[in-house]
């Protein structure tokens, strides 16, 4: 019997298609968390206005990876990957007013803070609780129609 590769090949990592068990969301959750560690470790040492192209890029890189990543893993639950977009564009949305605020140009009028601070407050518990949820709950077993289940055959780590 073949042993299913429990890491995805770089192909596969890179498109918002399939589905991903939870040890494999978790795992490359860490290994993005590492590599946004060195990313901003980076930043930090050579002054950030030096690389702005470069900080961007890399923000943007990170956005679609962990999108891909949600996508594969709300697959695996049988909802679709609009909901993965609305996860990683909103908090950036979000920061990206309120970072343009701060600079004196504001994107949106000054009356509507109090609201999207308490909505920014809610968005917060709601990602971070679901978050969690997507580490917790089990994906639906056997085939849905994003692809066959992750954990039909047992996965060879190494």
């Amino acid at each position: 019997m073949e042993k299913k590769k429990f890491w995805l090949p770089i192909g596969q990592l890179i498109l918002p298609v399939g589905r991903a068990s939870r040890l494999q969301h978790v795992a490359y959750w860490l290994i993005f968390a590492v590599a946004i560690a060195a990313i901003v470790g980076l930043a930090t040492v050579v002054h950030a206005n030096a690389l702005p192209s470069f900080v961007i890029a890399m923000i943007l890189l990170g956005m679609y990876l962990i999108f891909c990543l949600l996508a594969k893993r709300l697959h695996d639950l049988r909802v679709p990957a609009i909901v993965a977009f609305l996860l990683v564009v909103i908090p950036f949305a979000r920061g990206y007013c309120e970072a343009a605020a701060e600079d004196g140009h504001p994107i949106l009028p000054a009356s509507w803070a109090p609201a999207l601070s308490l909505a920014a407050s809610i968005w917060r518990i709601v990602f971070g609780f679901g978050l969690i949820a997507l580490f917790v709950i089990p994906g639906n077993k056997g085939a849905n129609r994003y692809g066959p289940d992750p954990l039909d055959k047992p996965p060879e780590v190494f």
